[in-house]
């Protein structure tokens, strides 16, 4: 019988736990490692929703990126999603900072959505990969390109007034690393980034192209399920339904 402890093993050995940054959180953070299951969620988000589908669907744990418990929490309320799992007895194991540092994770995931063929990561980048494009291209060409890979509704184009060849992907909030890819790459697609960062970077001729947090990171979700029904073909694994929480409207 498969249990907890077991699937947190396999995601250890895909993406070590112990690689995780210094605020991060992910590790078993609900359960125990010697519960058993058959029926497995796996989601981008800990969320209410989240939460409601695997009870629904019996599910013994919920695998997610995003950890359920981020920063310490003053109450746990019973109309919130850790609430629900608590006493739906349904175990959560989160894997956050090490799944994007991963080979695998969600950074070549992204460069797998987006065609990107031959993206690494470099030394000296803590997390994201890099890559060349097969022909340079505009800030806005590249833009477009990315939304409808992504399916996005729309990007943020920050266009730093170069030809791009270069690329660093880092899905979710990327946007600091601009100052540190900027001697390496010519642009950089993430899901975020800080008013501050892309004046900066547009102004030191660094372009980015900002396509949402869900956007680029909610494409490990399946190749994750696969990989581990690939591994424990005993256990159901089924990927939540996780429409993306940001709507765009008012467009011109």
């Amino acid at each position: 019988m498969t249990t907890t402890g077991m699937i947190y093993d396999y995601l250890n050995s895909l993406a070590p736990f112990e690689t995780q940054m210094g605020f991060d959180n992910s590790g078993l953070l609900i359960g125990s490692v010697q519960r058993q299951v058959d029926r497995v969620m796996v989601a981008l988000d800990a969320s209410l929703p989240a939460a409601v589908q695997a009870a629904e669907r019996h599910c013994q744990l919920l695998i997610t990126h995003h950890p359920v418990i981020f920063r310490p929490a003053k109450s746990i309320s019973g109309d919130g999603a850790v609430y629900r799992l608590i006493s739906g007895g349904v175990d959560v194991i989160s894997a956050h900072t090490n799944l994007d540092i991963a080979e695998g994770g969600v950074n070549s995931c992204l460069a797998d959505a987006l065609g990107f063929a031959g993206f690494e990561r470099p030394e000296w980048l803590e997390l994201g990969v890099c890559g060349t494009l097969d022909r340079a291209t505009s800030a806005a060409e590249l833009g477009e390109y990315v939304a409808k890979k992504l399916a996005c509704d729309g990007v943020r184009v920050v266009d730093g007034g170069k030809p791009v060849r270069s690329v660093a992907l880092i899905g979710g909030s990327g946007g600091s690393e601009w100052s540190t890819l900027a001697d390496h790459v010519d642009a950089l697609i993430t899901g975020e980034a800080r008013h501050n960062e892309i004046i900066e970077a547009r102004d030191a001729g660094f372009t980015l192209i900002i396509a949402g947090h869900y956007e680029t990171e909610s494409v490990v979700v399946a190749p994750l399920c696969r990989m581990l029904s690939e591994r424990f073909p005993e256990v159901e694994f089924i990927c939540a339904d996780e429409p993306n929480p940001v709507t765009v409207t008012g467009q011109r």
